[in-house]
């Protein structure tokens, strides 16, 4: 009924981040305050919230109705919904943002769902995203820019730890030829007044 939830402290835990001990002492100060009362069973425990009718704002029947589906369902399908729906809402914004940037309207989002299941997070994908756009290879063969490629186990793993490519308000500095022994120096300070730092080694041997 509403008002009512099953309730285990090892749960809680895991959710809340308390430690049982802290749940422990919040659920008992709550019963002191009549705010909750407890029924343990063998296997689990029941809390009722006292007066719960009185914290809820008016609904019209269907919102009624729609509660009292969820509460027949229980906490964990309850719970399992909400994962479910916290997981569509990053892989739509995953894909809008793959969709986006390429310019593309993929709508298989497998890999990129498989990929959130296995921990990376929806920063890792727009990471590999934005890595991959900028890649010399990519941008000569745009066709590998879709979600089978790039959120493939096999390629994400080593694209997330790719170090992305400059952006395009950065330009790689130009190389400067030492005039003694022709060797292209891209660091400047590494050119002397007679040569490089490379060639005068190699007259000290």
């Amino acid at each position: 009924m509403p008002g009512q939830f099953i309730f285990g402290r090892k749960v809680a835990s895991k959710e809340t981040g308390l430690t049982e001990r802290e749940i422990r002492t919040i659920i008992a100060f709550l019963i002191k305050c009549g705010n909750l009362t407890i029924k343990t069973t063998n296997k689990f425990s029941i809390i009722t919230i006292v007066n719960w009718s009185i914290y809820q704002p008016q609904k019209n029947g269907n919102d009624q109705q729609n509660d009292q589906q969820r509460a027949n369902k229980g906490p964990h399908t309850i719970t399992k919904e909400y994962k479910n729906n916290n997981l569509s809402s990053e892989i739509r914004d995953v894909l809008s943002y793959l969709n986006q940037q390429t310019g593309k309207k993929f709508r298989n989002t497998k890999h990129i769902e498989a990929r959130l299941k296995d921990g990376a997070t929806v920063e890792d994908c727009k990471r590999v995203i934005d890595t991959k756009i900028k890649d010399t290879y990519f941008i000569a063969n745009p066709k590998y820019l879709n979600p089978e490629t790039l959120f493939r186990p096999s390629n994400f793993d080593r694209y997330v730890n790719e170090v992305s490519p400059l952006s395009d308000n950065k330009t790689v500095p130009a190389p400067h030829e030492c005039p003694r022994c022709g060797k292209r120096i891209v660091v400047e300070s590494d050119l002397t007044e007679s040569g490089c730092i490379y060639c005068e080694m190699e007259a000290r041997v």
